[in-house]
């Protein structure tokens, strides 16, 4: 992470959000909430009935790298309203001091809860990124879940690069217009976090969650991993496993981080204790 984005604070600190006070603790040099994912989903909630425009970031090894050279995706961090531990290595990195991490809580864990409490309260969501086949099995498996649910929008934007201005504008234009209150992004690791943060703003809708792979697990197009290998840490193996080529590099570029990582949450630890 650049360094004007390595945290500040003490080792638990009370971070104002429109609706609440609420602890975060700092992790690798990123300032993580102390929640469980049924807080997450509640305190998403309180944001759609109190009318706010909030943004969740769900942080894992990966990003904690990238978060060290990518200003634009430390400036997304910045802007979140909730930031969520994914990764396994740090809910174990906050047991070497200060609050422990009670749980992993991932993005694609949020979206059914999430949606199935939507649907009790009457609140719309709308599913933008991954592709369309994807897009409308998960919503019919969703709408199986979560009977009465009320989905406003989907959406598949152009691959590869970030979006253009033009594509940029009808994207918005295209929510605005379909007025979701819940915005699920999925547009994967940075370009989804740099693109909300960018027009959560224009928005008119009051969560905006980065949700990564959490729809093509939601459609059974990739297999996720046994929840035993999920809460030992070593979903990443499962993953590495089913797309070698592809995450073989990534992973081979964050274990190198670990040592230092560690290393470096240690020293955080000793300091504020000093």
């Amino acid at each position: 992470m650049s360094q004007q984005h390595v945290s500040a604070h003490p080792m638990l600190s009370v971070t104002p959000t429109p609706d609440r006070y609420y602890p975060r603790t700092t992790i690798f040099g990123v300032d993580i909430d102390v929640t469980t994912s049924a807080s997450a989903v509640e305190r998403i909630l309180s944001w759609c009935r109190l009318g706010w425009r909030q943004l969740v970031v769900t942080p894992n090894l990966d990003h904690v790298v990238a978060l060290r050279t990518n200003e634009k995706l430390g400036a997304a961090y910045d802007r979140a309203g909730l930031v969520l531990a994914d990764g396994m290595p740090l809910v174990w990195a906050s047991r070497l001091g200060g609050p422990p991490l009670p749980e992993r809580v991932t993005g694609a864990d949020l979206i059914r809860p999430l949606c199935r409490a939507a649907a009790q309260e009457g609140l719309s969501v709308f599913f933008l990124g991954s592709r369309m086949p994807v897009l409308e099995e998960a919503a019919r498996r969703l709408s199986d879940d979560a009977p009465g649910l009320k989905i406003a929008g989907m959406y598949e934007p152009p691959h590869g690069a970030d979006f253009d201005a033009a594509e940029d504008d009808r994207i918005v234009e295209m929510i605005r217009a379909a007025k979701p209150d819940i915005l699920f992004v999925a547009l994967g690791m940075p370009k989804q976090e740099v693109w909300s943060a960018r027009n959560i703003d224009r928005l008119e809708t009051h969560a905006v969650l980065c949700i990564g792979a959490g729809l093509d697990y939601i459609a059974g197009k990739v297999s996720r991993a046994p929840r035993i290998l999920q809460r030992t840490g070593l979903e990443w193996v499962w993953r590495l496993f089913s797309e070698p080529a592809r995450l073989g590099p990534r992973y081979l570029r964050d274990i190198a981080w670990v040592p230092r990582l560690f290393l470096g949450q240690l020293l955080h630890v000793w300091r504020r204790r000093v």
